[in-house]
Protein backbone atom coordinates (compact mmCIF):
# COMPACT_ATOMS: atom_id res chain seq x y z
CA UNK A 1 0.00 0.00 0.00
CA UNK A 2 0.96 3.45 -1.03
CA UNK A 3 0.32 6.40 1.36
CA UNK A 4 -0.57 9.40 -0.39
CA UNK A 5 0.26 12.56 1.78
CA UNK A 6 1.85 12.89 4.81
CA UNK A 7 2.22 15.83 7.06
CA UNK A 8 4.95 18.11 4.32
CA UNK A 9 3.22 16.26 1.24
CA UNK A 10 -0.46 17.44 -0.04
CA UNK A 11 -1.99 16.83 -3.49
CA UNK A 12 -5.38 17.31 -4.76
CA UNK A 13 -7.14 14.00 -4.75
CA UNK A 14 -10.49 14.95 -5.67
CA UNK A 15 -12.17 15.38 -9.40
CA UNK A 16 -15.01 17.86 -9.94
CA UNK A 17 -17.24 15.27 -9.90
CA UNK A 18 -15.97 14.25 -6.28
CA UNK A 19 -14.49 11.10 -7.06
CA UNK A 20 -11.31 10.04 -5.50
CA UNK A 21 -8.45 10.10 -7.95
CA UNK A 22 -6.37 6.98 -7.74
CA UNK A 23 -2.51 8.29 -6.57
CA UNK A 24 -1.06 5.35 -8.41
CA UNK A 25 -2.28 5.56 -11.91
CA UNK A 26 -3.95 9.23 -11.89
CA UNK A 27 -7.39 7.60 -13.09
CA UNK A 28 -10.86 8.21 -10.96
CA UNK A 29 -11.90 5.58 -8.65
CA UNK A 30 -15.85 4.31 -7.53
CA UNK A 31 -15.04 6.59 -4.28
CA UNK A 32 -17.15 9.70 -3.71
CA UNK A 33 -16.98 12.32 -1.47
CA UNK A 34 -19.03 14.96 -0.10
CA UNK A 35 -16.99 18.53 -0.41
CA UNK A 36 -16.62 18.65 3.62
CA UNK A 37 -15.45 15.18 3.99
CA UNK A 38 -12.57 14.68 6.19
CA UNK A 39 -10.74 11.81 6.50
CA UNK A 40 -7.57 10.18 7.75
CA UNK A 41 -5.72 7.22 6.26
CA UNK A 42 -8.41 6.33 3.95
CA UNK A 43 -8.09 3.07 1.99
CA UNK A 44 -8.93 3.47 -1.60
CA UNK A 45 -8.79 0.16 -4.34
CA UNK A 46 -8.68 1.32 -7.52
CA UNK A 47 -10.41 -1.04 -10.16
CA UNK A 48 -8.07 0.17 -13.07
CA UNK A 49 -4.37 -0.37 -11.58
CA UNK A 50 -5.62 -3.21 -8.91
CA UNK A 51 -3.90 -1.18 -5.81
CA UNK A 52 -5.08 -0.21 -2.86
CA UNK A 53 -4.07 2.96 -1.69
CA UNK A 54 -3.75 4.55 1.91
CA UNK A 55 -4.63 8.54 1.33
CA UNK A 56 -5.44 11.40 3.52
CA UNK A 57 -8.36 13.96 3.12
CA UNK A 58 -7.57 17.43 4.69
CA UNK A 59 -10.56 19.76 5.44
CA UNK A 60 -11.03 22.04 2.57
CA UNK A 61 -9.45 25.71 2.31
CA UNK A 62 -11.91 28.36 3.03
CA UNK A 63 -13.46 30.50 0.39
CA UNK A 64 -13.01 34.14 0.62
CA UNK A 65 -15.91 36.31 0.72
CA UNK A 66 -14.25 39.43 -0.13
CA UNK A 67 -14.86 41.06 -3.51
CA UNK A 68 -12.52 43.69 -4.86
CA UNK A 69 -14.10 47.29 -5.52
Amino acid sequence: MKKLQTDSQSATIITEDRRIICPVCGRPTQNRVRPDTVAKQLPVWCKHCRQESIVNIGEPEPVSRETSA
